[in-house]
């Protein structure tokens, strides 16, 4: 039996502010900027149960009103 693979989260966009304007940037044809992130596996279990409950097509954590959470928003 093999052991398990510890749970990850890919980040894939991110987020750049500039200038008081923000822009979603795509890292999914660039290995650089993209990551995974190790997380604990109650973690992963949180985040399944967040998505099967707030199904966003765009973002994992969507502002109230639509759009990304940023930190003015929330």
């Amino acid at each position: 039996m093999r052991p398990a693979r510890p749970a990850t989260i890919r980040v894939v966009t991110t987020i750049e502010r500039s200038g008081g304007r923000y822009r979603a940037v795509d890292h999914r044809k660039s290995a650089a900027p993209r990551r995974r992130l190790k997380t604990p596996e109650f973690l992963r279990e949180m985040l399944a149960q967040h998505l099967s409950e707030f199904k966003s097509e765009e973002w994992t954590f969507p502002a109230p009103e639509g759009g990304f959470l940023r930190y003015d928003n929330s």
